[in-house]
Protein backbone atom coordinates (compact mmCIF):
# COMPACT_ATOMS: atom_id res chain seq x y z
CA UNK A 1 0.00 0.00 0.00
CA UNK A 2 1.21 3.51 -0.83
CA UNK A 3 0.35 6.40 1.48
CA UNK A 4 1.19 9.83 0.03
CA UNK A 5 1.20 13.00 2.10
CA UNK A 6 2.70 16.46 1.85
CA UNK A 7 4.82 16.42 5.00
CA UNK A 8 6.07 13.74 7.38
CA UNK A 9 7.17 14.90 10.84
CA UNK A 10 9.32 12.61 12.99
CA UNK A 11 9.04 13.21 16.74
CA UNK A 12 6.03 13.73 19.01
CA UNK A 13 7.39 16.35 21.36
CA UNK A 14 6.12 19.92 21.54
CA UNK A 15 8.11 21.00 18.46
CA UNK A 16 6.59 18.34 16.21
CA UNK A 17 3.07 18.72 17.58
CA UNK A 18 3.03 22.50 17.23
CA UNK A 19 4.41 22.23 13.71
CA UNK A 20 1.73 19.66 12.80
CA UNK A 21 -1.00 22.04 13.96
CA UNK A 22 0.34 24.91 11.88
CA UNK A 23 0.88 22.83 8.76
CA UNK A 24 -2.75 21.70 8.95
CA UNK A 25 -3.79 25.33 9.35
CA UNK A 26 -1.92 26.20 6.15
CA UNK A 27 -3.73 23.48 4.21
CA UNK A 28 -0.94 20.88 4.07
CA UNK A 29 -1.67 17.23 4.60
CA UNK A 30 0.87 16.39 7.28
CA UNK A 31 1.38 13.40 9.54
CA UNK A 32 3.48 12.95 12.66
CA UNK A 33 5.30 9.70 13.45
CA UNK A 34 6.36 8.81 17.00
CA UNK A 35 8.05 5.61 18.14
CA UNK A 36 7.33 6.07 21.84
CA UNK A 37 4.69 8.08 23.72
CA UNK A 38 3.87 11.71 23.00
CA UNK A 39 6.21 14.04 24.85
CA UNK A 40 8.69 11.32 25.85
CA UNK A 41 12.10 12.76 26.68
CA UNK A 42 12.74 16.48 26.78
CA UNK A 43 9.13 17.67 26.56
CA UNK A 44 7.70 15.75 29.52
CA UNK A 45 10.87 16.37 31.54
CA UNK A 46 10.71 20.13 30.97
CA UNK A 47 9.33 22.28 33.78
CA UNK A 48 6.57 23.71 31.62
CA UNK A 49 7.80 27.30 32.03
CA UNK A 50 7.10 29.57 29.07
CA UNK A 51 10.30 31.55 29.42
CA UNK A 52 10.42 35.22 28.60
CA UNK A 53 14.18 35.37 29.03
CA UNK A 54 14.34 37.02 32.45
CA UNK A 55 16.53 34.35 34.01
CA UNK A 56 19.07 34.96 31.24
CA UNK A 57 18.78 38.74 31.45
CA UNK A 58 19.48 38.84 35.19
CA UNK A 59 23.14 38.30 34.41
CA UNK A 60 22.88 42.04 33.71
CA UNK A 61 23.67 41.60 30.04
CA UNK A 62 20.71 41.25 27.71
CA UNK A 63 21.89 38.20 25.77
CA UNK A 64 20.50 37.38 22.30
CA UNK A 65 18.44 34.58 23.85
CA UNK A 66 16.99 36.94 26.47
CA UNK A 67 16.01 39.41 23.75
CA UNK A 68 14.54 36.98 21.21
CA UNK A 69 12.48 34.90 23.64
CA UNK A 70 10.77 37.81 25.40
CA UNK A 71 7.78 37.80 23.03
CA UNK A 72 6.98 34.12 23.58
CA UNK A 73 4.85 34.33 26.78
CA UNK A 74 2.33 36.66 25.12
CA UNK A 75 2.09 34.34 22.15
CA UNK A 76 1.38 31.34 24.35
CA UNK A 77 -1.02 33.26 26.58
CA UNK A 78 -3.12 34.13 23.52
CA UNK A 79 -3.39 30.40 22.77
CA UNK A 80 -4.36 29.59 26.36
CA UNK A 81 -7.41 31.87 26.11
CA UNK A 82 -8.39 30.67 22.62
CA UNK A 83 -7.15 33.71 20.72
CA UNK A 84 -3.86 32.39 19.34
CA UNK A 85 -2.62 30.13 16.58
CA UNK A 86 -3.43 26.91 18.50
CA UNK A 87 -6.43 26.23 20.75
CA UNK A 88 -4.87 25.51 24.14
CA UNK A 89 -7.92 26.38 26.21
CA UNK A 90 -7.94 22.87 27.72
CA UNK A 91 -4.33 23.15 28.89
CA UNK A 92 -4.04 23.42 32.65
CA UNK A 93 -2.10 26.49 33.75
CA UNK A 94 -0.30 25.67 37.01
CA UNK A 95 0.70 29.29 37.59
CA UNK A 96 0.01 32.48 35.66
CA UNK A 97 3.43 33.83 36.65
CA UNK A 98 6.78 32.36 37.59
CA UNK A 99 8.41 34.20 40.51
CA UNK A 100 11.99 35.32 41.05
CA UNK A 101 13.43 35.60 44.53
CA UNK A 102 16.80 36.23 46.07
CA UNK A 103 18.11 36.35 49.64
CA UNK A 104 18.26 39.75 51.29
CA UNK A 105 22.07 39.86 51.38
CA UNK A 106 22.22 39.86 47.57
CA UNK A 107 19.49 42.46 47.11
CA UNK A 108 21.56 45.52 46.28
CA UNK A 109 23.11 43.72 43.30
CA UNK A 110 19.74 43.12 41.65
CA UNK A 111 17.19 45.71 42.73
CA UNK A 112 18.59 48.53 40.59
CA UNK A 113 18.95 46.36 37.52
CA UNK A 114 15.43 44.94 37.84
CA UNK A 115 14.08 48.49 38.09
CA UNK A 116 15.89 49.56 34.90
CA UNK A 117 14.09 50.33 31.65
CA UNK A 118 15.48 47.14 30.11
CA UNK A 119 13.77 44.97 32.73
CA UNK A 120 10.71 46.95 33.79
CA UNK A 121 8.35 45.26 31.32
CA UNK A 122 9.54 41.80 32.38
CA UNK A 123 9.23 41.92 36.17
CA UNK A 124 7.05 43.32 38.93
CA UNK A 125 8.27 43.73 42.51
CA UNK A 126 5.77 42.16 44.89
CA UNK A 127 4.64 43.54 48.20
CA UNK A 128 5.05 41.07 51.08
CA UNK A 129 1.28 40.67 51.28
CA UNK A 130 1.34 39.35 47.70
CA UNK A 131 4.21 36.89 48.21
CA UNK A 132 3.52 33.20 47.49
CA UNK A 133 2.15 31.46 50.57
CA UNK A 134 5.42 29.69 51.28
CA UNK A 135 7.14 33.06 51.87
CA UNK A 136 4.40 34.36 54.18
CA UNK A 137 6.56 34.02 57.28
CA UNK A 138 8.78 36.42 59.27
CA UNK A 139 11.60 33.93 58.78
CA UNK A 140 11.79 34.73 55.07
CA UNK A 141 14.42 37.37 54.36
CA UNK A 142 14.51 38.34 50.72
CA UNK A 143 12.89 40.03 47.74
CA UNK A 144 10.24 38.49 45.48
CA UNK A 145 9.38 39.54 41.93
CA UNK A 146 6.69 38.30 39.58
CA UNK A 147 7.71 37.35 36.02
CA UNK A 148 5.40 37.31 33.04
CA UNK A 149 6.09 33.62 32.46
CA UNK A 150 3.19 31.16 32.79
CA UNK A 151 3.83 27.62 33.97
CA UNK A 152 1.89 24.89 32.16
CA UNK A 153 0.97 21.34 33.04
CA UNK A 154 2.79 19.56 30.22
CA UNK A 155 0.61 16.40 30.12
CA UNK A 156 -2.52 18.51 29.60
CA UNK A 157 -0.67 20.51 26.92
CA UNK A 158 0.13 17.29 25.08
CA UNK A 159 -3.47 16.13 25.53
CA UNK A 160 -4.69 19.26 23.72
CA UNK A 161 -2.68 18.42 20.64
CA UNK A 162 -3.62 14.73 20.77
CA UNK A 163 -7.31 15.61 21.06
CA UNK A 164 -7.24 17.96 18.06
CA UNK A 165 -4.85 16.08 15.77
CA UNK A 166 -5.04 12.36 16.66
CA UNK A 167 -6.15 11.56 13.10
CA UNK A 168 -2.72 12.68 11.87
CA UNK A 169 -0.51 11.11 14.55
CA UNK A 170 0.82 7.54 14.36
CA UNK A 171 2.90 5.30 16.54
CA UNK A 172 5.42 3.40 14.48
CA UNK A 173 8.07 0.82 15.20
CA UNK A 174 11.35 2.42 14.09
CA UNK A 175 13.07 -0.99 14.30
CA UNK A 176 10.77 -2.18 11.51
CA UNK A 177 11.03 1.06 9.54
CA UNK A 178 13.27 1.58 6.52
CA UNK A 179 14.31 4.93 5.09
CA UNK A 180 14.99 4.49 1.40
CA UNK A 181 17.41 7.20 0.36
CA UNK A 182 18.48 8.34 -3.10
CA UNK A 183 20.47 11.30 -4.44
CA UNK A 184 17.60 13.76 -3.99
CA UNK A 185 16.96 12.66 -0.41
CA UNK A 186 14.41 10.33 1.17
CA UNK A 187 12.45 8.47 -1.50
CA UNK A 188 10.03 6.77 0.90
CA UNK A 189 9.53 5.22 4.30
CA UNK A 190 8.64 1.54 4.37
CA UNK A 191 7.09 -0.08 7.44
CA UNK A 192 4.93 -3.20 7.75
CA UNK A 193 4.29 -3.26 4.00
CA UNK A 194 3.20 0.38 3.84
CA UNK A 195 5.14 2.87 1.71
CA UNK A 196 4.92 6.46 2.93
CA UNK A 197 5.81 9.12 0.35
CA UNK A 198 6.04 12.87 1.06
CA UNK A 199 7.26 16.12 -0.43
CA UNK A 200 9.30 16.89 2.68
CA UNK A 201 10.46 15.03 5.80
CA UNK A 202 10.98 17.06 8.97
CA UNK A 203 12.89 15.77 11.99
CA UNK A 204 11.99 17.20 15.41
CA UNK A 205 13.46 14.31 17.38
CA UNK A 206 15.82 16.14 19.70
CA UNK A 207 18.73 13.87 20.53
CA UNK A 208 17.74 11.46 17.73
CA UNK A 209 18.12 14.10 15.01
CA UNK A 210 21.79 13.27 14.65
CA UNK A 211 21.03 9.55 14.25
CA UNK A 212 18.66 10.31 11.36
CA UNK A 213 21.18 12.75 9.88
CA UNK A 214 23.78 9.97 9.78
CA UNK A 215 21.33 7.68 7.99
CA UNK A 216 20.93 10.39 5.37
CA UNK A 217 24.70 10.99 5.26
CA UNK A 218 24.09 14.59 6.29
CA UNK A 219 27.46 14.81 8.00
CA UNK A 220 27.32 18.54 8.71
CA UNK A 221 24.19 18.20 10.88
CA UNK A 222 25.33 17.59 14.43
CA UNK A 223 23.70 17.72 17.83
CA UNK A 224 25.14 18.93 21.10
CA UNK A 225 23.76 17.70 24.41
CA UNK A 226 23.90 19.67 27.64
CA UNK A 227 23.03 17.24 30.45
CA UNK A 228 21.04 17.90 33.61
CA UNK A 229 20.09 15.77 36.59
CA UNK A 230 16.77 17.14 37.80
CA UNK A 231 15.63 16.56 41.38
CA UNK A 232 12.04 15.60 42.22
CA UNK A 233 10.85 15.54 45.83
CA UNK A 234 7.52 15.00 47.57
CA UNK A 235 5.46 15.73 49.57
CA UNK A 236 5.59 19.45 50.42
CA UNK A 237 2.73 21.44 51.97
CA UNK A 238 2.84 24.38 49.53
CA UNK A 239 3.35 24.81 45.78
CA UNK A 240 6.10 27.08 44.48
CA UNK A 241 6.89 28.35 41.00
CA UNK A 242 10.09 30.35 41.26
CA UNK A 243 13.72 30.94 40.34
CA UNK A 244 16.14 31.63 43.19
CA UNK A 245 19.10 33.73 42.07
CA UNK A 246 22.52 33.56 43.69
CA UNK A 247 25.24 36.18 43.99
CA UNK A 248 26.74 35.06 40.67
CA UNK A 249 23.53 36.02 38.82
CA UNK A 250 22.71 32.37 38.11
CA UNK A 251 19.50 30.51 38.94
CA UNK A 252 20.56 28.73 42.13
CA UNK A 253 17.47 26.62 41.70
CA UNK A 254 14.26 26.69 39.67
CA UNK A 255 11.19 25.09 41.21
CA UNK A 256 7.87 24.08 39.69
CA UNK A 257 5.20 22.13 41.58
CA UNK A 258 2.58 19.48 40.92
CA UNK A 259 -0.30 18.34 43.14
CA UNK A 260 -0.16 14.77 44.45
CA UNK A 261 -2.37 12.81 46.84
CA UNK A 262 -0.05 13.68 49.73
CA UNK A 263 0.65 17.35 48.96
CA UNK A 264 2.93 18.79 46.29
CA UNK A 265 5.86 17.42 44.34
CA UNK A 266 8.63 19.95 43.73
CA UNK A 267 10.53 19.56 40.47
CA UNK A 268 13.88 21.29 40.84
CA UNK A 269 16.30 22.50 38.19
CA UNK A 270 18.79 25.34 37.99
CA UNK A 271 22.31 25.04 39.36
CA UNK A 272 21.34 21.92 41.31
CA UNK A 273 20.54 20.13 38.06
CA UNK A 274 23.60 21.54 36.26
CA UNK A 275 25.95 20.27 38.98
CA UNK A 276 23.94 17.08 39.38
CA UNK A 277 24.77 16.06 35.81
CA UNK A 278 28.24 15.04 37.03
CA UNK A 279 27.03 13.62 40.37
CA UNK A 280 25.34 10.41 41.43
CA UNK A 281 21.63 10.46 42.21
CA UNK A 282 22.33 10.28 45.95
CA UNK A 283 24.87 13.11 45.85
CA UNK A 284 22.46 15.25 43.84
CA UNK A 285 19.75 14.68 46.43
CA UNK A 286 22.11 15.44 49.32
CA UNK A 287 23.27 18.65 47.65
CA UNK A 288 19.72 19.66 46.79
CA UNK A 289 18.49 18.99 50.31
CA UNK A 290 21.30 21.10 51.75
CA UNK A 291 20.32 23.99 49.44
CA UNK A 292 16.64 23.70 50.38
CA UNK A 293 17.41 23.73 54.10
CA UNK A 294 19.49 26.89 53.66
CA UNK A 295 16.82 28.66 51.63
CA UNK A 296 13.77 27.46 53.58
CA UNK A 297 14.92 27.14 57.22
CA UNK A 298 11.30 27.30 58.43
CA UNK A 299 10.26 24.18 56.49
CA UNK A 300 10.66 20.57 57.53
CA UNK A 301 12.24 18.32 54.94
CA UNK A 302 11.81 15.13 56.95
CA UNK A 303 10.44 11.93 55.43
CA UNK A 304 10.66 13.12 51.84
CA UNK A 305 10.38 10.80 48.87
CA UNK A 306 12.73 11.67 46.05
CA UNK A 307 14.14 10.66 42.69
CA UNK A 308 16.43 12.23 40.11
CA UNK A 309 15.88 12.41 36.37
CA UNK A 310 18.68 12.61 33.83
CA UNK A 311 17.87 14.90 30.90
CA UNK A 312 19.95 15.56 27.79
CA UNK A 313 19.07 18.95 26.35
CA UNK A 314 19.59 18.29 22.65
CA UNK A 315 20.40 21.32 20.52
CA UNK A 316 22.11 22.07 17.21
CA UNK A 317 25.87 21.94 17.63
CA UNK A 318 27.55 25.23 18.62
CA UNK A 319 31.29 25.85 18.44
CA UNK A 320 31.30 27.29 21.96
CA UNK A 321 28.95 24.64 23.36
CA UNK A 322 26.52 27.26 24.66
CA UNK A 323 22.75 27.36 24.26
CA UNK A 324 21.70 28.73 20.84
CA UNK A 325 19.86 32.05 20.92
CA UNK A 326 17.13 30.98 18.51
CA UNK A 327 15.37 27.85 17.27
CA UNK A 328 17.30 26.29 14.42
CA UNK A 329 16.25 24.80 11.10
CA UNK A 330 18.73 23.08 8.77
CA UNK A 331 17.93 21.64 5.34
CA UNK A 332 19.43 18.56 3.70
CA UNK A 333 17.97 17.71 0.29
CA UNK A 334 14.27 16.98 0.90
CA UNK A 335 14.61 16.87 4.68
CA UNK A 336 14.63 19.49 7.41
CA UNK A 337 16.17 19.12 10.85
CA UNK A 338 14.60 21.30 13.53
CA UNK A 339 15.47 22.14 17.12
CA UNK A 340 13.25 24.46 19.21
CA UNK A 341 16.03 25.02 21.83
CA UNK A 342 13.39 25.94 24.45
CA UNK A 343 9.81 24.72 24.94
CA UNK A 344 8.67 28.34 24.65
CA UNK A 345 10.13 28.60 21.13
CA UNK A 346 7.87 25.93 19.57
CA UNK A 347 5.59 28.54 17.90
CA UNK A 348 8.53 30.39 16.36
CA UNK A 349 10.11 27.18 15.07
CA UNK A 350 6.83 26.21 13.37
CA UNK A 351 6.53 29.68 11.85
CA UNK A 352 10.07 29.55 10.45
CA UNK A 353 9.57 26.02 9.11
CA UNK A 354 6.43 26.98 7.20
CA UNK A 355 8.15 30.09 5.82
CA UNK A 356 10.99 27.86 4.60
CA UNK A 357 8.56 25.47 2.88
CA UNK A 358 6.80 28.36 1.18
CA UNK A 359 10.10 29.83 -0.04
CA UNK A 360 10.92 26.36 -1.37
CA UNK A 361 7.62 26.36 -3.30
CA UNK A 362 6.24 23.39 -1.35
CA UNK A 363 2.47 23.65 -1.71
CA UNK A 364 -0.40 21.44 -0.47
CA UNK A 365 -0.79 18.62 -2.96
CA UNK A 366 -1.86 15.27 -1.49
CA UNK A 367 -5.01 13.84 0.09
CA UNK A 368 -4.44 10.20 1.13
CA UNK A 369 -7.10 7.61 0.34
CA UNK A 370 -6.75 5.86 3.70
CA UNK A 371 -7.03 7.29 7.20
CA UNK A 372 -3.77 7.14 9.13
CA UNK A 373 -5.54 5.71 12.18
CA UNK A 374 -6.73 2.72 10.14
CA UNK A 375 -3.08 1.86 9.49
CA UNK A 376 -1.33 2.74 12.75
CA UNK A 377 -2.31 3.22 16.42
CA UNK A 378 -2.23 6.66 18.04
CA UNK A 379 0.52 6.98 20.69
CA UNK A 380 -0.47 7.63 24.28
CA UNK A 381 0.75 10.59 26.33
CA UNK A 382 3.85 10.05 28.45
CA UNK A 383 3.18 9.67 32.16
CA UNK A 384 4.98 12.49 34.00
CA UNK A 385 7.59 11.41 36.56
CA UNK A 386 5.68 12.87 39.53
CA UNK A 387 2.78 10.52 38.73
CA UNK A 388 4.93 7.40 38.47
CA UNK A 389 4.65 5.01 41.42
CA UNK A 390 8.10 3.48 40.93
CA UNK A 391 11.62 4.83 41.26
CA UNK A 392 11.14 6.79 44.48
CA UNK A 393 13.66 6.67 47.31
Amino acid sequence: MIYSTDIVIFGGGIAGLWLLSQLKKQGYHAILLESNTLGAGQTILSQGIIHGGTKYAIKQTLTPLAQHIKTMPARWQACLVGQGEVDLTQTKQLASHQNLWFPLQFGSQFVGFLASNAMRSRVEKLKPSHYPQIFQTPLFKGHVYSLNEPVLDVPSLLACFRQHYAAYIAKIDTEAMQLLVEETGIKKIVTHGIEIHAQRFIFTCGEQNEMFAKKLQADTIKTQCRPLRMLLIKSLPHPLYAHCVDKHFKPRLTITSYPTDEGYAWYIGGEIAEKGASMSAQDTYDYGLSELKQLFPWLSFQNLQWKTLFVNRAEPWQADGKIPAMPTLTAHRNSLFAWPVKLAYAPLLAQETIAFLQRDQIKPRFTPEHSLNSLFPVPEITLPPWQESSGWN
